[in-house]
């Protein structure tokens, strides 16, 4: 009985690495220009700095928009557990509670959404900042526009100080 539970478990990490690396792939594999014209509201910057000084102003830029870095995942790190060589990426989940109670009392179901995320990545010899932009996020909930807008705005100051 022992063994089949590993087996069990072996395989179901099997499928949830395989299920990873096709994810991590598939967007790693998506064109800077697609993405750059807003494709799917998705913004792509590139940034004048290395990727450690872009995370560090990155980090500086949630907090001066006074927004909640809630966590940080090292996208490298984890496409690596599955055999994937990458270039340094990380992805940071930011939101704070005053947008919360606006999205929870128009919506609810609006949290699914939420935290917000934008993702650092070394290409090529080149770091780029990305996020989706929150209207788009929001697009399918019964969300203030005014909210989405300052969103919109909160997320595009923070890629431009991260960048610049």
């Amino acid at each position: 009985m022992k063994t089949s539970n590993i087996t069990h478990k072996n395989w179901r990490l099997s499928v949830l690495r395989g299920l990873l690396t096709i994810l991590m792939a598939g967007y790693l594999m998506v064109p800077d220009v697609a993405l750059a014209k807003g494709k799917n509201g998705f913004v792509l910057e590139t940034s004048r700095n290395d990727f450690a000084t872009t995370v560090q102003k990155l980090q500086q830029a949630v907090s001066a928009q006074k927004l909640v870095l809630l966590k940080d995942y090292n996208v490298q790190m984890m496409i690596k557990m599955v055999g994937v060589k990458s270039k340094q990426s990380m992805t940071f989940a930011i939101f704070h509670p005053r947008y919360g109670k606006v999205i929870y009392e128009n919506d609810p179901d609006a949290f699914a959404a939420v935290p917000l995320q934008i993702i650092v990545q070394e290409r090529g010899k080149k770091v780029v900042v990305g996020y989706k932009k929150p209207s788009e996020v929001f697009s399918d909930y019964d969300v203030p526009k005014k909210t989405k807008k300052e969103l919109d705005k909160l997320l595009e100051n923070i890629v431009k100080s991260a960048t610049g």
